[in-house]
C-alpha cells in the first residue's frame, strides 16, 4: 500500500475513533470520578487559533499547578474545517487533566458546528463540580437570543457556592469593542441577580478584568492567536500577551493569578 493509502486510512480511523468520544462529555466523565474537593484549581485559557505552539506550552506549564481542569474559551481552530478539529484533538492528548471547550466563532465557520457537535459535544451544557456550579453558553454566532438566556436563567437559579459562566465573546463595553451585544446587557443582569461569581470569556486576545455590581469578568484569550495591538484600547488591568489564568477555589474564596507564557517559536 503507497505511503498516500496509509496516511488516508490512518486519517479515517483517527476520524472513526474520534466520532466515538466527545472531548466534553469525556472530561464531564472524568470529573465524575474525582474526589470533587472543595479546595482545588483550575485554569482558563482561549484562543489558540493559528497558534497551536503557544497552547502545547500552556499544557505543560499549567500542569505544574495540578489543575483538576481546564477551561478554554473558545476558538482552537482557524476556519471550522474537520481537518483543523482533528488536528486539535491530536493536541488535546498532551494534556494532563479534561479540557473543557466552548464554542467560538471560528469553529462554526465553514458549517464547522457539525465538527463542534461531533467532536466536542453540544455548544451549551452546565454541570456541578463539588459544591460549584459551572455554566457554559453559545454566543458563537455573536447574540444570546431569548431560548439561551431563559437556560442560563435557570442554571443559576440552581444551588451552589459559587457560579462560573463560561462564553466565547465578551460583552460590548468601551473597552472590549470586539465584542457581542445583543443579548449581552441581558446576561449581564442575570449573573449579577443570582450573583454568579465569573464569568470567563475569550475571542478578544490579550487578557483583561472588569468587576461590575461584584462579578468578575475576565478575558483570557491568549492561547497563540495574533495578540490584540489595539489603536485606542487602555484598560489598567488588561494587556496583550500570551498567558493563562489560575483560579484556586476554596471556602475562603476564590484566588485568580494570571501566568505570562514565555514563548520564543513560531505560535
Amino acid at each position: 500500500m503507497s505511503g498516500r493509502w496509509l496516511c488516508l486510512l490512518a486519517l479515517w480511523l483517527f476520524s472513526t475513533q474520534a466520532a466515538e468520544a466527545r472531548v466534553n462529555a469525556d472530561a464531564l466523565a472524568a470529573l465524575k470520578q474525582d474526589r470533587s474537593d472543595r479546595a482545588y484549581s483550575f485554569v482558563v485559557t482561549g484562543d489558540n487559533r493559528d497558534g497551536d505552539g503557544v497552547l502545547k506550552q500552556i499544557l505543560k506549564q499549567a500542569a505544574y499547578y495540578q489543575p483538576r481542569f481546564m477551561i478554554h474559551t473558545g476558538d482552537f481552530v482557524s476556519q471550522g474545517y474537520q481537518r483543523e478539529y482533528l488536528g486539535f484533538l491530536s493536541l488535546l492528548r498532551r494534556a494532563a487533566f479534561p479540557v473543557l471547550l466552548a464554542a467560538g466563532n471560528h469553529e462554526i465557520y465553514n458549517g464547522g458546528r457539525k465538527w463542534f457537535q461531533r467532536y466536542i459535544g453540544p455548544e451549551r451544557f452546565a454541570f456541578a463540580y463539588g459544591p460549584d456550579r459551572y455554566i457554559f453558553l453559545d454566543n458563537a454566532d455573536g447574540e444570546l437570543r431569548s431560548d439561551q438566556l431563559a437556560w442560563l436563567e435557570n442554571e443559576l437559579q440552581q444551588s451552589a457556592r459559587y457560579r462560573f459562566v463560561v462564553a466565547h465573546m465578551p460583552p460590548r463595553n468601551l473597552y472590549w469593542f470586539h465584542a457581542f451585544s445583543t443579548g449581552a446587557k441581558e446576561m449581564m443582569k442575570l449573573v449579577e441577580r443570582y450573583k454568579a461569581n465569573y464569568v470567563l470569556l475569550g475571542h478578544m486576545h490579550i487578557y483583561d478584568k472588569m468587576l461590575h455590581n461584584d462579578v468578575n469578568y475576565v478575558i483570557s484569550g491568549g492561547a497563540g492567536g495574533p495578540l490584540y495591538r489595539m489603536l485606542f484600547y487602555f484598560s489598567p488591568e488588561g494587556g496583550a500577551y500570551y498567558h493563562f489564568v489560575l483560579l484556586q477555589v476554596s471556602d475562603r474564596g476564590i484566588k485568580e493569578r494570571v501566568v505570562p507564557i514565555t514563548y520564543r517559536g513560531q505560535p
